[in-house]
């Protein structure tokens, strides 16, 4: 099997070396965990007592929808951090360079026979490690354009009676999907994708490496 020779093997290697580098970001996962899930209650609850008046106040409350809208933006800014530790942030060149440096000086690579092959597969990893990072990317186009839609229905001019402040909840629970569902496909197509490119180019590095060489003259 191609993804069992000594090329792809070490490139696997390298690539998970460079990853474990990288925080995985469970806290954010988690917070946003909480934001959606309670942006769900408050569309359930609207949903199944907006009859009574009483009972679906808060939902309508300009004081809380702006409240959940700041929370919103703290999210936003919570990704935004969290995506610049991560494999999506700007630092992933730079430890790409210094995890093949080491390599090489430690002399622990045979897929590196030469500096333009360190060249390709740095540019290999970049383009391989960034799509893995695709679902950062989609979450971040969401909680940014929930924080827009947020502040102008939470602090706007109200349209009707404070009718558009539901809207704050109802955006947060719909845009998720509406999102993150488009931008995770394409993320997977464009890995797979690529990952064809990285087949084709180990597969030519492992034949290169098989060949016997020549002995040096004596």
């Amino acid at each position: 099997m191609w993804d069992r020779d000594a090329a792809h093997l070490e490139y696997k290697e390298i690539r998970q070396c460079i990853q474990q580098r990288f925080k995985r970001g469970y806290g954010l996962i988690l917070h946003v965990a909480l934001y959606l899930a309670v942006a769900l209650f408050a569309v359930y609850y609207a949903f199944y007592t907006i009859a009574d008046t009483e009972t679906s106040q808060w939902v309508m409350n300009k004081d809380i929808a702006q409240l959940f809208a700041v929370w919103g933006a703290l999210l936003a800014g919570h990704s935004y951090l969290a995506l610049q530790r991560s494999t999506a942030g700007l630092r992933l060149g730079w430890i790409i360079k210094d995890e093949l440096q080491q390599r090489l000086e430690q002399n622990q690579t045979v897929l590196l026979p030469d500096p333009p092959h360190a060249a390709q597969l740095q540019e290999l990893l970049l383009g391989d490690i960034r799509r893995r990072a695709a679902p950062r990317y989609a979450l971040m186009v969401y909680l940014l354009l929930n924080l827009s839609l947020g502040m102008s229905w939470a602090y706007g001019r109200p349209v009707s009676a404070g009718d558009q402040f539901h809207y704050v909840w109802f955006g947060a629970a719909t845009l998720a999907p509406m999102i993150m569902l488009p931008g995770l496909s394409l993320g997977f197509i464009m890995q797979r994708r690529y990952r064809w490119r990285v087949m084709q180019v180990l597969s030519n590095w492992n034949a290169l490496t098989a060949q016997p060489q020549p002995e040096a003259p004596r």
